[in-house]
């Protein structure tokens, strides 16, 4: 089942490029009907939660279809409203690839050795590696810092703090990341004129998050240091600096040459740059061996990740034309015409309690995406996208079934209870009135 599930998924993916580079007759309806088969295949393999959220979500849309009589053509196109996005999470990860061939990793730990002797400053370390390598290779991240601070026999307090504000804030302004490109796509925002401003809510949470620590939370904090080593190669961490700023570049240029959709762009992109980076290394042959395993490796591994970002694309765009959806849009306006501020605030901790809740953020993102106009509210797409990222965000800290923090209560062998509610509650709440305040500000200088 396992090979017959990459199959379908790699088919279902080329079948989607060919559809943006040429029109064939009934190519939407195959993609539709391939896309179903995915999910169906996909759902034995979720975790029971994503699988009765799928479920719902399709039974509930399917429902809606037979008595809203949809054609075959609007659902094809429902259905495969979030195909661009499972183009992302399946093969962005790929450039974890030449970092782990150029032992990138080791050298950046030398570095942590070799500074960091204070909690405050392995924090500060930890949490800055994060926000270099989270937008790269997205949860690859964890696993790969994980590697490199475990010999260190830090506190699990302060690694389930650093490990989870680390990586989060890339969520709202990496271009590689599902969370940043469903929803710039959405508004068909351009990633340069969205980049600067998801950049800056990005850097409040480092900086709350490691004034959090530094202030409160580092006093219940020690461990003994290791002494480090003399000489420090500092060629490796220019590299991967050098990579992740032209790689970002090149993504903002090639918005100016190409009308490719902006997901698929950055799919391509990071591809080819993580064929280019194997070919500089001299491990092309290894490159290429690595690159087979992870292909036949997308399914089970990413049968979740598909299941609920194709079926909230899905249920998303089928409950947008319902009383729901039009209810939902009355609420905002409402909220908005009351007051700014505080529909930005409501809009996060309405998807933050449900992600709580053991709802995944997209659902609830999808939903808002589809069901709440702009317009009527009376503010531009870039405050929209920040208020929705910042809602991912925080409701990715707190959420129970958020990948990130079962990677990490995994990794640290932590109650997931204890990562959200003990050590992360307050650095979220803290986020949520902060960024509210922030988006705020900005809606009334643009």
């Amino acid at each position: 089942m396992t090979k017959l599930g990459n199959i379908l998924t790699l088919s279902l993916l080329l079948l989607f490029v060919i559809s943006n580079f040429a029109a064939f007759p009934y190519l939407d309806f195959v993609i539709g009907c391939l896309t179903l088969l995915v999910i169906l295949v996909c759902l034995p393999y979720c975790t029971k939660l994503n699988k009765i959220i799928g479920g719902v979500m399709i039974s509930i849309s399917i429902f809606i279809i037979i008595i809203n009589q949809y054609t075959l053509s609007e659902m094809s196109i429902a259905i495969s409203k979030n195909l661009p996005l499972m183009s992302l999470i399946v093969l962005v990860p790929i450039l974890s690839i030449p970092i782990i061939l150029g032992d990138y990793q080791k050298n950046i730990m030398d570095l942590a050795v070799k500074f960091a002797k204070k909690p405050q400053q392995i924090y500060f370390f930890i949490s800055a590696s994060f926000f270099f390598l989270a937008p790269i290779i997205n949860l690859g991240s964890i696993f790969i810092i994980h590697s490199m601070v475990k010999e260190m026999k830090l506190p699990t307090s302060l690694l389930g703090r650093v490990y989870m504000r680390g990586f989060i804030p890339a969520s709202t302004w990496a271009p590689y990341f599902a969370s940043v490109l469903l929803i710039v796509n959405y508004y068909n925002i351009q990633i340069h004129e969205y980049l600067h401003f998801g950049l800056f809510l990005g850097i409040i949470q480092l900086v709350i998050s490691n004034l959090l620590f530094s202030l409160r939370e580092s006093k219940t904090v020690s461990w003994h240091t290791e002494k480090g080593k003399e000489f420090i190669n500092l060629r490796k961490p220019y590299e991967l600096l050098i990579v992740i700023t032209l790689l970002t570049v090149s993504i903002g240029l090639l918005e100016f040459f190409s009308s490719l959709n902006i997901i698929l762009m950055v799919t391509f992109t990071v591809i080819i740059f993580s064929i280019l980076w194997s070919a500089y290394l001299k491990r092309k042959k290894d490159f290429l061996l690595e690159s087979k395993k992870f292909l036949l490796q997308i399914f089970p591994n990413k049968a979740n990740e598909i299941v609920l970002f194709l079926t909230a694309g899905f249920f998303g765009s089928i409950a947008s034309g319902t009383t729901v959806g039009n209810n939902l849009n009355i609420l905002w306006v409402s909220m908005a015409d009351y007051s700014i501020l505080l529909m930005i605030f409501f809009t996060i901790a309405f998807v933050s309690l449900f992600s709580f809740l053991g709802i995944h953020q997209i659902v609830m993102i999808s939903i808002i995406l589809a069901s709440v106009s702009n317009e009527a509210i009376g503010i531009n797409n870039i405050i929209m996208a920040l208020t929705l990222l910042s809602s991912w965000a925080v409701g990715s800290t707190i959420s129970s079934v958020s990948p990130p923090n079962i990677v990490i209560s995994n990794l640290l062998r932590v109650s997931i209870f204890d990562l959200v509610l003990k050590w992360n509650l307050l650095y979220a709440i803290i986020v949520a009135c902060v960024h509210s305040l922030v988006i705020y500000w900005i809606y009334l200088i643009i």
